[in-house]
């Protein structure tokens, strides 16, 4: 594989598995809410804020690729 490719394997993910990598990004947050909301704490509030933040960044990382990938690349 050449340099770029690796890259773009590395870096810039189909569309398509960022798209299910949201699932799992999902259920996460929820455990962590569940156990936020029977054992509220500042660091656990603290640790779901900012995954909630990188879950925004993934949300929107998908958006981008949305926008700049070739139509066929995009399926529903």
């Amino acid at each position: 594989m050449n340099p770029v490719d690796l890259y773009v394997s590395l870096y810039r993910p189909s569309t398509a598995s960022q798209a299910a990598a949201l699932v799992e990004v999902g259920e996460g947050l929820q455990r962590q809410l569940e156990d936020l909301s029977r054992d509220p704490t500042p660091e656990r509030a603290e640790a779901v804020a900012a995954n909630l933040a990188g879950a925004q960044r993934a949300v929107l990382r998908l958006r981008e690729a949305l926008l700049t990938a070739p139509q066929e690349d995009v399926a529903p």
